[in-house]
C-alpha cells in the first residue's frame, strides 16, 4: 500500500523510494510521524483478515428512489448495518445509540428501521472495537473515510460490501494493496441503459427476462425512473418487432451481471441489431456541480473526435441521433451561471446529452452502437464511470493527451482492479480495430 507519493508499505517492509528500506531506522524525512505509525501497524498485521462477523438480517427495505432493495443486519458486536450506498461510502452518517446499548453509526434507513417497534436480540455489554490499520487502509483505497463511530464488524460489512460491488474478490485486493501500492477502483454511480433492437415480441421477451430473475414488463412509451426492466416502442428502429429495453439503475458489478444475463436472453431468443439501433447510457450526476460539467463538457470535446470516435463503428461518428459536441455547445455551458441553465439546452440529439440533467440529474452518452454484446456494453459502462469520476476529481482538457494511451492513462484504465483492466483491454482492440477503418457489418458494430 502506498502511504503517500514516497513511502510505500508491502507485506515484509516499509520502503522509501528515496531513502530506501525504512524497517530498522522507521524515520524519513518524506513521511510524517502519524504516516509511519500506521505503516508499523499495517506491518505488524500483516494483512491478516479478521473473522466474519455473524449477522442476523432485521428486515429488508426498498429504496423509494428505485435504488434497489437493501438489508439490514445486526451484527455479532450489537452495531446495525445496511446495504445502501450511503451507508457503504460512510456518506451523511449519523451517531445514534442503538436499543443494543451500543453507540455507533446508521444512515437514514436504519433510523427508520429502529422507529418501528421491533425486537433486537441482547448482546454481551463488551466495549466496541473500532476499524484496524489494515481496515482502513482497505477503505482509504476504495474511497471511504470511515465514520468515527464505524466499529470495526461494521467496517468489515463496508468492506465486503463494496467489494461485491467491485467484481473482484478479497484476495485480488488484498495483492493489489501489498503489492501495487496505488491503483483504480470502479466508481459506483448509478447507471442506466437503453438497448435498441429487434426480431422479438415484447411480451415474449419480458416473459423471459423475468424466468431469468430480471423483473420487466411491456409498457407505452415513457420516460419514468422505475425499479424493473421495461420494455417499450421507438419508432426510429428499423426492422421487424423492434424494440426499446430500459433497464433500472444499476450498481456496479452487480449491474453488470444483470446486463450479462439480459443479453444472454436477448442472443437466446433471435434479438438482433442494425445501423438504426443505439445504446444509451446514463450515469447519475447527483453530486456534480456546474464547475464539474464545464470540465467535462470541455474533456469530452477535445477526446471525442480524435479518440471516441474509434472506440465506435463509422455510424456512429456524428449521426442525427447523437451528434458530436460543438465549440458552441461548449461556450453556452462556459457562460452558464447555475445548474438551472442547463434547462436552455433543449437538444438532446447530442453524443452527450447534457438535457437529461434537467429531467432525470443524470447525463446521457448517446454515442454507442446498438448491441447486445456484454462486454461491449460492460467495457463501455467502465469506461464512462472513470471518465466522470475523473473529472469529477479535478481532471481538466489541459490535463488529457488526445490519444487513446494518453485517455486510458488520464482516467485510471492503464492500472486498476481485473475487472477494469479487462475493459481497458477490451476497448484498445475496439480503438485498434476500427482505426484500421475496417467495414463494420450490421452484426458488428
Amino acid at each position: 500500500m502506498r502511504l503517500n507519493g514516497s513511502v510505500e508499505v508491502t507485506t515484509e517492509e516499509i520502503r522509501c523510494k528515496s531513502c530506501g528500506d525504512l524497517n530498522t531506522s522507521l524515520s524519513c524525512h518524506h513521511a510524517t510521524t502519524e504516516e509511519i505509525a500506521t505503516a508499523i501497524l499495517l506491518l505488524e498485521q500483516r494483512w491478516r483478515r479478521p473473522k466474519k462477523p455473524l449477522q442476523h438480517l432485521l428486515a429488508t427495505m426498498d429504496s423509494l428512489n428505485h435504488n434497489g432493495t437493501y438489508s439490514i443486519s445486526l451484527l455479532q458486536d450489537g452495531t446495525i448495518a445496511c446495504t445502501c450506498l450511503s451507508f457503504l461510502f460512510n456518506r451523511g452518517l449519523l451517531e445514534k445509540a442503538l436499543p443494543t446499548d451500543a453507540t455507533a453509526a446508521v444512515c437514514k434507513h436504519i433510523c427508520t428501521y429502529l422507529e418501528r417497534p421491533s425486537n433486537i436480540p441482547d448482546r454481551e455489554n463488551n466495549p466496541l472495537k473500532f476499524p484496524s490499520a489494515w481496515q482502513k487502509a482497505f477503505l482509504g483505497q476504495l474511497g471511504v473515510t470511515p465514520h468515527p463511530r464505524l466499529s470495526a464488524e461494521q467496517a468489515y460489512f463496508v468492506i465486503e460490501g463494496l467489494l461485491s460491488k467491485q467484481g473482484v474478490s478479497y484476495l485480488e485486493l488484498e495483492d493489489l494493496v501489498k503489492h501495487q501500492g496505488s491503483f483504480s477502483v470502479l466508481p459506483i454511480y448509478p447507471f442506466g441503459i437503453e438497448f435498441e433492437g429487434f426480431n422479438i415480441e415484447a411480451d415474449r421477451l419480458a416473459e423471459a427476462l423475468r424466468q431469468a430473475g430480471l423483473p420487466a414488463e411491456v409498457q407505452g412509451y415513457n420516460h419514468q425512473t422505475q425499479s424493473i426492466f421495461k420494455i417499450v416502442q421507438d419508432a426510429s428502429i428499423q426492422g421487424a418487432n423492434p424494440f426499446e429495453l430500459v433497464t433500472p439503475k444499476l450498481f456496479g458489478a452487480e449491474g453488470f451481471q444483470k446486463i450479462s444475463t439480459l443479453c444472454e436472453v436477448v442472443h437466446r431468443l433471435g434479438g438482433r441489431v442494425n445501423r438504426s439501433c443505439g445504446l444509451h447510457v446514463h450515469i447519475d450526476a447527483w453530486n456534480f456541480e456546474l464547475s464539474d460539467i464545464k470540465r467535462l463538457v470541455k474533456v469530452i470535446r477535445k477526446i471525442e473526435e480524435p479518440v471516441l470516435f474509434y472506440l465506435l463503428p463509422a455510424s456512429r461518428r456524428n449521426s442525427r441521433y447523437c451528434r458530436a459536441l460543438t465549440d458552441a455547445l461548449v461556450n453556452q455551458v462556459g457562460r452558464m451561471r447555475s445548474l438551472n441553465s442547463l434547462s436552455q439546452i433543449q437538444d438532446r440529439y447530442f453524443s452527450f446529452n447534457l438535457n437529461a440533467w434537467t429531467r432525470y440529474r443524470t447525463f446521457e452518452f448517446r454515442n454507442h452502437s446498438g448491441t447486445f454484446s456484454n462486454m461491449k456494453v460492460i467495457s463501455w459502462v467502465v469506461f464512462l464511470l472513470m471518465l466522470m469520476d475523473s473529472v469529477k476529481r479535478g481532471l481538466t482538457a489541459d490535463d488529457i493527451e488526445p490519444t487513446w494511451p494518453g485517455v486510458s492513462k488520464a482516467i485510471g484504465l492503464t492500472d486498476g482492479t481485473s475487472l477494469i483492466n479487462r475493459s481497458h483491454g477490451y476497448l484498445t482492440g475496439r480503438n485498434d480495430h476500427w482505426r484500421n477503418n475496417r467495414v463494420p457489418t450490421e452484426e458488428s458494430e
